[in-house]
């Protein structure tokens, strides 16, 4: 049986795609850190406003806070890491 030009470059270009094209297959990480919501809270969000020189320490706990952390311990080792 002859495969078409389609089935051998067309299909398996799109299996190689579809996986980026599908927003709802990305698999949330075990023990991610998340807001109340459930949102994912991204590291380098959190150490944008860490390493922020013009904000007060202040600034940076009501930032992370903003950003979804709540854990007062979690706010507490970032920015000691900062």
């Amino acid at each position: 049986m002859r495969v078409g030009w389609l089935q051998r470059v067309v299909v398996p270009a799109l299996l190689m795609v579809a996986p980026a094209i599908l927003p709802g297959c990305v698999v949330p990480l075990e023990g991610a850190l998340t807001d109340a919501n459930g949102t994912t809270i991204y590291l380098d969000d959190a150490l944008a406003i860490v390493n922020d020189r013009q904000l007060t320490e202040a600034q940076k706990r009501q930032a992370l806070e903003n950003l979804g952390i709540t854990d007062s311990d979690v706010i507490d080792l970032l920015l000691s890491a900062g």
